[in-house]
């Protein structure tokens, strides 16, 4: 893929300069993410989307997934890159050191509002991220990719699932930050519901093809693991409200109906008759 001056112009508007020197400074830096993205998607998908030569303001009419693919990709890319070398845009090596580059037309920045912008530059990077993943799981060639298995072997695996979790602004950060509690969580509610069914629905998940009522039963999926991570007193009334829409909903999930954790689920001890022969005592 080609990343161009215009793509960065009209994606990061703070760095327009002059002249062309800090986009051709950042060329090692766009190509390094580009190789990254490459490793992510796999090469056969990055091939794909090179083929379609996409800008970032290209209009999509036809809402074409690849299209908004290959702009997700230059975003994340130019977003990752400026941010890399922002701290050293404005050094420069002397014989007696690291010196900064002085203009007398414009002030330097605060140490504050650099990191404040390179903060901000890491937020909209992991989101574009998280929106490349989103379109790159409607290809089938996606599911050879190191990102596949990486990112999508979770139901949190989006910036866009943290309210969920307690956080409405939170990042892939944060997500990180909460993967050891959202694995034991999720190992948890696969028991619950059987491992084989819950394997269904994440792959449903992984490659954007659940239906209408599988998604509403990630849903429920997410809202009780949710529970459980969040330590919320209402985490066992969210686990019976899964178990429920699933019973509910029996017609629709035979993998879930034909298992053990079904029959678990449903078992009834033995009620003791008049009738019977022998009592029975457990």
């Amino acid at each position: 893929m080609k990343f161009y001056l215009e793509d960065f112009n009209n994606m990061l508007p703070v760095a327009r300069i002059p002249d062309e020197d800090l986009f051709n400074a950042m060329q090692h830096e766009i190509e390094m993410k580009f190789n990254l993205v490459r490793r992510l998607i796999g090469q056969s998908l990055y091939d794909q989307l090179s083929d379609l030569d996409v800008r970032v303001s290209d209009f999509n009419d036809d809402n074409d997934i690849a299209v908004e693919l290959a702009k997700a990709v230059k975003r994340f890319v130019g977003t990752a890159a400026f941010h890399d070398i922002l701290p050293q845009v404005d050094l420069v090596l002397t014989s007696t050191g690291f010196g900064v580059v002085s203009n007398q037309n414009v002030a330097p920045a605060s140490v504050e509002r650099v990191e404040r912008l390179r903060q901000q530059l890491h937020e909209a990077s992991l989101n574009y991220l998280d929106y490349m993943l989103d379109y790159a799981r409607h290809f089938e060639i996606f599911k050879e990719s190191e990102g596949w298995r990486l990112y999508l072997n979770t139901f949190f695996w989006n910036h866009r699932q943290c309210p969920m979790l307690g956080n409405p602004n939170g990042t892939r950060d944060y997500l990180d930050s909460l993967r050891p509690a959202i694995a034991e969580a999720e190992a948890s509610v696969r028991i619950l519901i059987s491992p084989e069914f819950f394997l269904e629905l994440l792959n449903a998940e992984r490659t954007a093809s659940a239906t209408s009522i599988q998604e509403m039963a990630i849903d429920f999926v997410r809202k009780a693991v949710a529970a459980v991570v969040t330590k919320s007193p209402m985490a066992k009334t969210m686990a019976r409200t899964l178990l429920s829409f699933l019973d509910e909903q029996l017609e629709h999930f035979p993998t879930y109906a034909n298992s053990t954790a079904y029959q678990s689920n449903h078992f009834k001890p033995h009620e003791n008759d008049k009738d019977d022969p022998c009592f029975i005592f457990a």
